[in-house]
């Protein structure tokens, strides 16, 4: 991949970005990707047309990519926007985030559709979660694939995304799986195995005081049924030990709530809530 130059200077005399659009370029690179809608939930704003001009103006200056609708083909969906260049190069030099992804950044117009889509699934999860969550007066410190970039733990489990989940009572940790069905079973087994692995290292006691729960969401029920399936003949293997695995459907999430019991969990035919 091509490396980027420092620009600083350049941008130190040119840049005119508000902090609002500043944001929008921080929040994508949290994210990888994201829709129209999302940002706008993201950001809570409720001009449809003064967002439209930030994401204009980052688009047009080089900062951001548009639409991604003619890669992975879904009719009229909102636009998509993913981090150009100059974007990067601001997020570097400018802001200072430190990250192999930015340093190595090309351009994104050959990304894969798979990737486009679980970007914007895994946000779907985020949004959902963050507004359960205030819904409840709660609060959620919520970390992205990318925010654990710096992790010892990313390198070996490679989740979607981890939350600490915090109530007046205390808090609690979970690990996030989107599964898009675009790996084979077989890799799923591979990846339980991994946090599994991790868990008997116990290298996992310098982060959290338990062991996280963690969360797969899934497209479909058939696809829930076999990862559960895979999921609890692993836990044989490794002689089952007290690590949580739980599955739940976007469907589900979006029709009764994530404060539902909506979580099949392993070795029961009952279902629970997440934490």
């Amino acid at each position: 991949m091509a490396k980027l130059i420092d620009d600083t200077q350049y941008f130190k005399q040119n840049s005119n970005l508000t902090q609002k659009e500043q944001e929008v370029i921080k929040l994508n690179y949290r994210f990888r990707f994201f829709n129209s809608n999302q940002i706008q939930a993201l950001l809570n704003h409720k001009s449809d047309s003064r967002l439209n001009g930030w994401l204009v103006k980052l688009t047009k200056e080089g900062y951001l990519i548009r639409d991604y609708k003619r890669i992975w083909g879904e009719g009229n969906k909102p636009a998509v926007y993913g981090l150009d260049k100059k974007g990067a190069k601001y997020l570097l030099n400018i802001l200072k985030i430190k990250s192999r992804y930015l340093s190595n950044i090309a351009e994104e117009e050959n990304v894969s559709s798979v990737t486009v889509n679980h970007s914007i699934k895994a946000l779907d999860f985020y949004l959902a979660i963050r507004d359960y969550a205030i819904s409840k007066g709660h609060s959620i410190d919520y970390y992205t694939e990318r925010d654990l970039d710096n992790e010892d733990y990313k390198v070996i489990l490679k989740p979607d995304g981890y939350f600490k989940y915090i109530t007046k009572k205390g808090s609690a940790d979970c690990f996030i799986e989107i599964d898009l069905e675009t790996e084979t079973r077989a890799t799923f087994r591979q990846k339980i195995a991994k946090y599994l692995d991790y868990y008997y290292s116990d290298k996992w006691k310098k982060h959290f005081k338990e062991f996280p729960v963690i969360g797969v969401v899934c497209i479909t029920q058939t696809r829930l049924e076999n990862l559960l399936l895979d999921t609890e003949e692993k836990l044989k293997e490794y002689n089952n030990p007290p690590v949580e695995i739980k599955f739940t459907t976007f469907e589900r999430i979006k029709d009764e709530g994530l404060g539902s019991d909506i979580w099949k969990v392993t070795f029961s035919e009952e279902f629970d809530s997440l934490l």
